[in-house]
């Protein structure tokens, strides 16, 4: 885990953090290279069909909420507009896993109270999580920057010259 922190550390200062996202490219290749030599191919004849539709509308409804609420902070107005785009798009998409008969989210699993009860639990948890994350890191960071400003201060003190009583 440090060898990971340290290496993108050094990806980072030398090329760029853009990188981080393209040094993977070249194992996901290889993954797809070597897939169909070590798995074995197989079908299920009575799978149901791929449910494209609801597919495209969850990664378009879910990818503009995200944007939406990234934008929001600096463009209010267009991230306001985004979300509500989002919001459209997801609504198209429940309404297309209502009535397909293979549907790639069953709705019903959320008339389960516990099950609901749960998924917003861990939601929550989620966003207080990331929340003590960023707080305890700016802790950190307060206590360092005190730190080395008291250091720098006692330096200065002690290179002053001793003055000799009068």
């Amino acid at each position: 885990m440090v060898a990971g922190l340290v290496l993108g550390g050094l990806l980072t200062a030398s090329l760029g953090w853009p990188w981080c996202f393209f040094v993977v490219v070249p194992f996901g290749l290889a993954a797809a290279a070597l897939v169909p030599a070590a798995i074995a191919e197989s079908s299920d004849e009575q799978a149901p069909p791929l449910d494209v539709a609801a597919a495209a509308l969850a990664a378009v409804g879910f990818g503009l909420l995200a944007l939406g609420l990234a934008r929001f902070e600096h463009a209010r107005a267009a991230g306001a507009a985004i979300v509500a785009v989002a919001l459209v798009v997801l609504a198209a998409f429940v309404a297309v896993e209502r009535r397909i008969a293979a549907p790639m989210v069953r709705l019903a699993v959320f008339r389960h109270r516990p099950l609901t009860g749960a998924n917003i639990a861990v939601v929550a948890n989620a966003g207080e999580s990331t929340e003590a994350a960023l707080t305890s890191g700016f802790a950190v960071a307060f206590v360092v920057a005190a730190a080395v400003l008291a250091l720098g201060a006692m330096s200065a003190f002690r290179t002053l010259p001793a003055r000799e009583p009068a």
